[in-house]
C-alpha cells in the first residue's frame, strides 16, 4: 500500500486568493468565471486563453496573489462537468502537485460545482474522494496539507461538519491507511451520483430566510429518499440560467417547491416541470396565502424547519422508490 505521511484535510473561510500556500490549483472550464477569472485577472493573464480539457497553464503569482504558484488545470465547459468530473479533477490537481512540484508542503483548492447547482454534499465528496486516491497512489511527499478555501462560512461549516463524518480521525489527516479507505468509502456515492443516482431539482426563493430551509430540512429530507438535492443559485451562475434549470428540471425524478412567499420564479419552476410532466411537491409556511393556480394543488404545510424535514421525509418515502 502506498505510504502517506499524515497530510491534514481542513476547511477554510477565507479568500484563497490571499492564502500563503505554496501551490493554488484552480480550474479552466473554457470559459473564466468566479474566482478562476480573478486570479487571472490578478497574473496579468488572458480572460478568454484557450486550455482544453487535461491541458494545463502554470503561472508563478510573483507577489500578485498570495500562493507562490497558480495552476489551471483545464476541463470540460460546466455543462458537462459534473460529479465524476470533480472526482477527477481532485485527483489530477494532488497527482500533478506531487509529481511536479515535490516540495509542496500545502496546496489548496476550491469546492466545485455547487455553485452550478450541483449537490453540495456530493460535490464535496467527490472532490475528497479524487484527493484521496491521488494521496493513495502515492509514496512518501513533503505534501503536509490540502485545504479547500470557501468565502461562505456558512457552507465552510457545513463542510466541516460532513468532513468529520466521513473522516472520523482526530487530525483530520491521511495516512497510509485512511487515504485508502477513504477512497473505498466514498466510491459508490460519488460513481452513482455521476451515473446512476438520480437527483430532485429544489425551487425556493433565494434569501437568507430560506438557506436554513434548504440546508436543514429539504436537503435532508432529500438525501434520505436516496436523491441527490440540486438547485441553482441565480447570484452565483454564470451562463443561460433558464436553459439550466430547464435541463435540470427535465432530468429530475422530481421538483420540491416552496410557495412561501409567493416568487415568481418559483412560480415560473413550478410551471414549467408541470409542462414537463415532472412529479413535483409544493412546500408552503403554515402562514403563507397560495396564488390561485395552485390553490387546488396538495401543499405541505409547516411551522419550524424540523417540522418541515419530518412531514417531507415522510411524503419522500413514498414518492422515491
Amino acid at each position: 500500500m502506498a505510504e502517506v505521511q499524515g497530510v491534514a484535510i481542513e476547511i477554510e473561510a477565507a479568500d484563497v486568493l490571499a492564502s500563503a500556500a505554496d501551490v493554488l490549483v484552480l480550474k479552466h472550464a473554457q470559459v473564466s468565471l468566479g474566482v478562476d477569472a480573478a486570479a487571472k485577472e490578478q497574473l496579468g493573464l488572458d480572460l478568454d486563453m484557450s486550455l482544453l480539457p487535461g491541458a494545463q497553464l502554470v503561472a508563478s503569482s510573483s507577489g500578485q496573489v498570495g500562493p507562490r504558484t497558480v495552476v489551471f488545470l483545464g476541463v470540460p465547459r460546466l455543462s458537462d462537468f459534473g460529479y465524476a468530473e470533480i472526482r477527477l479533477f481532485g485527483r489530477r490537481a494532488v497527482s500533478m502537485v506531487l509529481t511536479e512540484f515535490p516540495d509542496c508542503r500545502e496546496l489548496a483548492m476550491t469546492l466545485h460545482g455547487a455553485g452550478y447547482g450541483l449537490d453540495e454534499t456530493a460535490c464535496f465528496e467527490a472532490e475528497l474522494a479524487g484527493i484521496a486516491e491521488a494521496l493513495d497512489q502515492q509514496g512518501k511527499t513533503s505534501l503536509k496539507r490540502v485545504a479547500i478555501f470557501e468565502l461562505d462560512e456558512r457552507r465552510a461549516e457545513r463542510l466541516r461538519r460532513r468532513l468529520e463524518i466521513v473522516l472520523p480521525v482526530p487530525s483530520r489527516s491521511l495516512d497510509a491507511g485512511s487515504a485508502a479507505e477513504l477512497t473505498r468509502g466514498l466510491r459508490q456515492p460519488a460513481e452513482a451520483g455521476a451515473a446512476r443516482r438520480d437527483h430532485a431539482f429544489v425551487a425556493t426563493p433565494f434569501s437568507e430566510n430560506f438557506e436554513d430551509i434548504f440546508h436543514y430540512a429539504i436537503e435532508p429530507a432529500v438525501h434520505n429518499s436516496g436523491l441527490l438535492c440540486e438547485r441553482i443559485d441565480e447570484q452565483s451562475f454564470t451562463g443561460s440560467i433558464p436553459e439550466r434549470i430547464k435541463e435540470r428540471i427535465r432530468s429530475a425524478t422530481l421538483v420540491v417547491a416552496d410557495l412561501t412567499d409567493a416568487n415568481p420564479n418559483v412560480y415560473l419552476e413550478v410551471g414549467f416541470a408541470w409542462g414537463a410532466e415532472i412529479r413535483t411537491v409544493l412546500l408552503c409556511r403554515e402562514d403563507s396565502t397560495l396564488k390561485f393556480d395552485v390553490q387546488s394543488e396538495r401543499c405541505i404545510t409547516y411551522s419550524t424547519i424540523r417540522n418541515l424535514e419530518q412531514r417531507l421525509t415522510d411524503e419522500l418515502r413514498h414518492l422515491v422508490k
